[in-house]
């Protein structure tokens, strides 16, 4: 189902979701140690300030740019539209189990999926895969930006203080104009329609899908590996 995204309106889910994902890891990164996991929430290829400017290019490109761009597809477009008939709710699910799994990396699993929740729900309620796309872009772009720079680590701290309180001050704006419209009663988790299940349990048996699934965790592997 196609919906209306403004500019503006994309541009404060983008705001938000940015902010809530930093939330996130600093949370998992508090957690983590506690239960013995390695903090690694994003990939960390090494690159030094030495390296050659097309090689951090190169680097940027892999990291921010072609996930962005293809996870997106995959992930959300594809395997939500491929999924939504039985319900949002299994489709939202699915798609972020799917998309924690195929990182094959522990931590990157926990954080990969509850990043997934948040880019499939944004997905299904506006519709707008460019919208989940620029949220992945920012936030694996800032990541290698952090890598590349990693000498001017007092700069990229400013940067990121100054992004945090305006995202915070946009946020709280947003509950506050909104706050009448917000009804906690009112929500309620997705139905899955069970009706449904048997006539596209093909999600499990297409080969096209489980090549295509078995193919991009071969891709992860082998990246996590380079």
């Amino acid at each position: 189902v196609k919906k209306n995204t403004t500019v503006k309106k994309s541009a404060v889910i983008i705001i938000i979701s940015l902010l809530l994902v930093t939330i996130l890891q600093v949370v998992l990164s508090i957690i983590y140690p506690k239960i013995g996991i390695d903090y690694n929430a994003i990939e960390s290829i090494s690159v030094t300030s030495s390296d050659s400017v097309f090689t951090k290019i190169l680097y940027f490109v892999c990291i921010a740019v072609i996930p962005a761009i293809f996870e997106e597809l995959l992930f959300r477009k594809m395997l939500i539209d491929y999924s939504r008939k039985i319900g949002n709710g299994f489709a939202i699910i699915v798609s972020a189990l799917i998309f924690g799994i195929i990182h094959l990396n522990l931590s990157q699993t926990i954080f990969a999926f509850l990043l997934g929740l948040l880019f499939a729900i944004i997905y299904t309620k506006t519709g707008s895969i460019k919208t989940t796309m620029l949220i992945h872009f920012i936030n694996n772009g800032f990541a290698a930006i952090t890598v590349i720079f990693k000498d001017n680590v007092n700069l990229i701290g400013i940067c990121t203080l100054i992004f945090l309180v305006v995202s915070a001050i946009i946020t709280i704006y947003q509950i506050i104009k909104n706050r009448k419209k917000i009804n906690f009663k009112n929500i309620k988790l997705a139905k899955i329609d069970t009706r449904n299940l048997k006539k596209y349990r093909y999600i499990l048996s297409d080969y096209t899908f489980l090549v295509t699934i078995l193919i991009t965790a071969l891709l992860f592997l082998a990246t996590e590996n380079m």
